[in-house]
């Protein structure tokens, strides 16, 4: 009762969702066979609750919870049946959703007086309620209340009517004295003890609705919010809250039947928010770009290897000429430009055969001309760096501008 109630009044202050009540929309269950197997497992547990509200086994309150599980099942087959009979008489087909709201709502009635309740007891019970629980449903559409999980009609109006059950079928009993020694009506009771369940199931009601609805609202107000908004809700909370999106949301018909308008609209909708979600995924790389040209630009930058020299089966280097390229001073030995421009270090790795240990030999640096820098603005060609240590002349088959490693053997016996 308390769940059903606050129910009642959350669905109330968020009001509906997106086109929920437009005269095309149509209300669909996504996966019958997926809410069929829930509807079972809860079925089941119920037995455990049911039983288990007899305190224990001893004194003889065993069978009091052999008497619940019977109360329980029989209150199901009523609300079962019952809705399976309004079903084919209203629509001459059996809906699966009349049929869960049905079973649902019987064994929540139960609940109250499961322990020491007759079979016969639970079975009108469990009927009532199915039936209660089924009229509730155009109410609710014609009130424009928007109850996905259909909370109202199983724990409000079932609750409320397993309250005043156990004031008209309670009967005492000697090992559980859970009505005070108090009848129902049907047992000479009176109208006492069904006016003390209407005061109850009264004051549940007042103090729930009440804390319900201020707590509701300070979540609204904070920043977690209770709903989300309407363009996250065209994209669906699936994509948003669960990360569903592709292959399951494709098989899903929750609202209504797919036009062409409906697909262009949320095709719409997806594209933007894929091309905002890039472009800010753009920005930031941009962003981590710009800060690393700048840090670069403050101080030495990283050095970059121009090429790798090939290596052996063993992972020796095998030849080649390894470049270094930074900005700032050169090092001793190394000449650069004269503006504080690029430096390059050329430094030849000697070959080794393939059985040689991995151990890399470094000879000395082949000659290094001086190259202007990016932000020379001199008319004069630019430098020509030869990497053949044993030919520092500039060789006219290698084009110019360009730094290549030597194939030439180094003059160097190997390691």
């Amino acid at each position: 009762m308390v769940g059903g109630i606050i129910g009642l009044v959350a669905t109330i202050y968020l009001k509906p969702r997106r086109n929920r009540f437009n005269e095309d929309s149509v209300h669909q269950m996504s996966s019958p066979t997926n809410a069929l197997l829930g509807t079972f497992l809860l079925w089941w547990g119920w037995f455990g609750i049911n039983a288990g509200s007899v305190w224990g086994i001893t004194d003889g309150r065993w069978r009091l919870g052999g008497r619940a599980a019977v109360a329980t099942i029989m209150s199901s087959i009523g609300g079962g049946a019952t809705a399976i009979v309004i079903s084919f008489a209203k629509t001459k087909k059996l809906q699966v959703n009349l049929l869960i709201n049905g079973i649902l709502s019987s064994i929540v009635s139960i609940t109250a007086l499961c322990a020491v309740s007759r079979p016969w007891h639970a079975l009108i019970i469990g009927s009532v309620s199915a039936g209660f629980s089924i009229a509730v449903l155009p109410l609710l559409d014609k009130f424009k209340v928007d109850d996905p999980v259909g909370i109202v009609p199983i724990h409000l109006t079932s609750s409320i009517w397993g309250m005043f059950a156990v004031g008209i079928f309670a009967e005492e009993d000697r090992h559980l004295m859970a009505t005070g020694g108090q009848n129902g009506l049907l047992y000479g009771g009176g109208l006492k003890l069904l006016g003390i369940q209407m005061l109850c199931a009264l004051t549940i009601l007042v103090y729930s609705a009440t804390f319900g609805l201020l707590i509701l609202v300070i979540i609204s107000k904070s920043p977690l919010g209770l709903r989300v908004t309407d363009y996250e809700e065209q994209i669906g909370a699936d994509v948003i809250e669960h990360g569903l999106a592709g292959t399951n949301i494709a098989r899903y018909l929750v609202e209504k039947p797919l036009s062409t308008k409906t697909f262009q609209t949320v095709t719409k909708a997806i594209t933007k928010w894929k091309m905002l979600a890039k472009a800010r995924s753009r920005e930031k790389r941009m962003e981590a770009a710009r800060q690393r040209r700048a840090q670069e630009e403050a101080g030495d930058g990283p050095i970059t290897e121009i090429g790798s020299p090939p290596r052996t089966a063993n992972g020796a280097v095998n030849g080649g000429v390894r470049h270094r390229v930074a900005n700032g001073a050169a090092p001793n030995g190394v000449v650069a430009n004269g503006n504080g421009g690029a430096r390059v270090e050329t430094v030849e790795m000697a070959r080794l055969p393939s059985s040689s240990s991995p151990a890399l030999v470094e000879v000395q640096p082949a000659p290094i001309r001086r190259i202007p820098s990016r932000t020379s603005r001199t008319s004069s060609p630019p430098s020509i760096i030869s990497l053949d240590p044993i030919n520092p002349r500039h060789n006219p088959a290698v084009p110019r501008n360009r730094i290549t490693p030597s194939n030439d053997p180094p003059d160097m016996p190997p390691v």
